[in-house]
């Protein structure tokens, strides 16, 4: 077993002023394993009964590391710990992630804002209740918290990611949040998304949705497990570019002049209904607003075809009638 000095000499010094107000609220010492104790810990460790030394042990036993030996040595050798974030908390009035351990059920751990890898804190809350990759960054054992960082360990994963991903690959990636359209910023509907490692990549409306004429909030929940394509890729500048659609969806349909068709209504510009077959999700026609009735968005309607050519993306209908 490792002795005070040595395992006190091996422990990581926290940086981040949020986990060190956590880490360093009272005096403690340094104990086996590199946890920090209280003073009344370490009375109690004095006190603590332990076994003679064994030679001959009993068959079955087996030598198990202590949970915090196990925090310890991935602290040490900067082994990512999978993690599940459960809250936000404000420890010193600042926005931290408060985390469980799948194998440390007993330990709790903090990722502050600055340790998130997020370009914006207010980004945070949709991260909850999602699983990460952290690297243990300092230890309290009196208070069975862990300071962590999910920014370090999503660096080193970007890195390879980079270096193996290619355009035009297939990837197999996490819906992390459903990001509602922004006014202020004039910024549009759009996924975050994980693409391996924690990399997340912002993917726009027009190469999520699946259909036209429903929300992304609709269409997808974060935790989502989504299959996207590598459009764009540039290591040099850090661009990774998805998009989450097969293919074209007017290369998959054949409408022919005069076939009855269903669709819902995407979108009214003046005089004309922006229309999105129920058959073909992904496809956009138009027809003129009819004089009589009245339409809105979402609304469905039965539809005859006017002209079709897919190569072109054009698609003409005439509204015959509303639908329930």
């Amino acid at each position: 077993m490792m002795n005070t000095e040595e395992v006190g000499n091996q422990g990581s010094e926290v940086t981040e002023a949020t986990s060190q107000k956590l880490l360093d609220d009272s005096e403690q010492t340094v104990g086996v394993a590199g946890e920090k104790l209280s003073g009344e810990m370490q009375t109690a460790r004095k006190k603590r009964v332990r076994p003679n030394r064994q030679a001959v042990m009993p068959e079955g036993y087996t030598l198990e590391a202590g949970v915090w030996e196990r925090i310890f040595q991935a602290m040490k050798h900067g082994y990512p710990v999978a993690a599940l974030i459960v809250a936000i908390d404000y420890p010193d009035g600042r926005p931290a992630w408060e985390l469980t351990f799948r194998d440390y059920p007993e330990i709790r751990g903090v990722v502050p804002a600055s340790e998130t890898d997020l370009p914006d804190q207010r980004l945070m809350q949709w991260f909850v209740g999602q699983a990460i990759n952290v690297k243990i960054k300092g230890l309290d054992r009196a208070s069975n918290l862990v300071a962590c960082s999910r920014r370090e360990a999503v660096a080193e994963t970007r890195a390879r990611l980079f270096g193996e991903v290619q355009e035009g690959d297939v990837l197999e990636c996490i819906v992390k949040a459903i990001l509602p359209r922004d006014e202020a910023e004039k910024k549009p509907e759009r996924l975050l998304v994980d693409v391996g490692g924690g990399v997340l990549v912002a993917v726009s409306r027009s190469r999520a949705a699946l259909k036209l004429s429903q929300r992304l909030s609709h269409q997808y929940n974060p935790g989502q497990a989504v299959i996207a394509r590598v459009t764009r890729i540039e290591p040099q500048k850090g661009i990774i570019e998805v998009s989450l659609k097969d293919g074209d969806a007017w290369n998959k349909v054949d409408y022919k002049r005069g076939q009855p068709i269903s669709g819902t209504i995407v979108a009214i510009n003046g005089d004309i209904c922006f229309i999105e077959p129920d058959a073909s999700p992904g496809v956009l026609g138009i027809a003129p607003l009819p004089f009589w009735g009245k339409f809105r968005r979402r609304m469905r309607v039965s539809c005859k075809v006017l002209n079709f050519m897919g190569d072109a993306h054009k698609l003409r209908l005439y509204i015959l009638r509303q639908l329930a």
